[in-house]
């Protein structure tokens, strides 16, 4: 049983991934597929999605050596997102996230 729900993760989260500009990123997928499955409550899409934007961000905190997520909440973090591909729905959530660990990064020396 647990093998086979790996096996679904697995696949769902592989689902995000697409390449950009050379570089394969996993989590390229635009604003519009953010937020249909943002919209589905309890849907393995919905995991899914917020799945890799939490990975990616703890991901990146370890890579730049930053406690960029102290103090920060996942609900924050799924606003954030939810206004950026609100603001910029042509756009993926690759770049956002890009986008929402400068922004981060920024209020933790600010915080200093």
């Amino acid at each position: 049983m647990k093998a086979s729900v790996l096996a679904v993760l697995v696949s769902l989260l592989a689902s995000w991934a697409t390449p950009v500009s050379g570089v394969t990123s996993m989590g390229t997928r635009s604003c519009a597929q953010w937020a249909d499955a943002r919209s589905q409550p309890g849907s393995a899409e919905r995991f899914s999605a917020e799945a890799w934007l939490t990975g990616f961000l703890s991901g990146m905190a370890a890579a730049l050596d930053r406690d960029i997520l102290a103090g920060i909440t996942f609900q924050t973090l799924m606003g954030w997102m939810d206004n950026y591909c609100r603001q910029s729905p042509r756009s993926n959530i690759g770049e956002g996230s890009f986008q929402l660990v400068n922004e981060l990064s920024i209020r933790m020396r600010a915080r200093k």
